[in-house]
């Protein structure tokens, strides 16, 4: 279940699930179009997240402040034009994504910060 609302309407989990297994699930190949249709969605996503994304931090600490922070860089950064360089980028927001919602569902002593 959901710790902090704001963030999980923002996140709409049943609607970012189907956008995370778009890029990243097992058999994701997303096309040249729907790289250019996802990674705004993506971005727009990203950005809100880390906007809300302040009681991670109190929560896990300096592991949260590294994806939070890295989800915030990755915002900036434009869109490549080639086709391979492109999905690789949308496939970096879509991981950030997906690392903001596993912190926002594990508990602080269940988070083993990454070595």
């Amino acid at each position: 279940m959901c710790q902090d609302q704001r963030f999980c309407e923002i996140a709409d989990a049943d609607a970012t699930y189907d956008l995370l297994e778009q890029v990243t699930g097992e058999f994701a190949a997303p096309s040249p179009g729907q790289v250019r249709e996802l990674t705004p969605q993506f971005i727009t996503l990203l950005e809100r997240l880390t906007v809300n994304a302040s009681f991670l931090i109190g929560r896990h600490g300096h592991p949260a402040r590294q994806a939070v922070d890295r989800a915030r860089r990755l915002v900036t950064v434009p869109a490549p034009t080639g086709e391979e360089e492109a999905r690789g980028h949308l496939r970096r927001p879509a991981h950030a994504t997906s690392t903001l919602l596993e912190l926002e569902s594990t508990a602080p002593s269940d988070h083993q910060p990454h070595r």
